[in-house]
């Protein structure tokens, strides 16, 4: 059994989506599926946004288990988005989730909790 949750790629100050392909967090019973496709235009020199604009194809199709993830995290960004990371053992990058509002990354994080953490019943 499984949960698709869908994730709704936002404009970043270094990314602009343009091409949405596939988008979400998948959960399973011990491990989760991120996957990631889109195309968006990004500056040609990392993080210097005066350097001009390209199309960049990006894909992430990550596989983690429940046993490597050491955390999860919700918090406001410099840039005044909110992000949802989940904090991956072993892995260079932690895998990242930004929304414009507080209530969309509080049910992701309210639903990583909860798959993180069951209670019995």
């Amino acid at each position: 059994m499984s949960e698709k949750i869908s994730i709704r790629p936002i404009e970043l100050r270094n990314q602009k989506p343009t091409d949405i392909k596939d988008c979400y967090i998948e959960l399973f019973d011990d491990h989760l599926h991120y996957k990631l496709e889109l195309t968006a235009d990004e500056p040609v020199i990392n993080d210097d946004t005066d350097s001009g604009w390209e199309s960049v194809y990006n894909k992430f199709d990550i596989i983690a288990y429940k046993k490597c993830i050491s955390g999860i995290e919700k918090s406001f960004t410099k840039d005044k988005k909110w992000g949802v990371y989940i904090i991956l053992t072993g892995f260079q990058n932690d895998l990242k989730v930004y929304s414009r509002s507080e209530s969309v990354a509080q049910q992701l994080f309210d639903k990583l909790h909860s798959w993180l953490f069951p209670t019995s019943k």
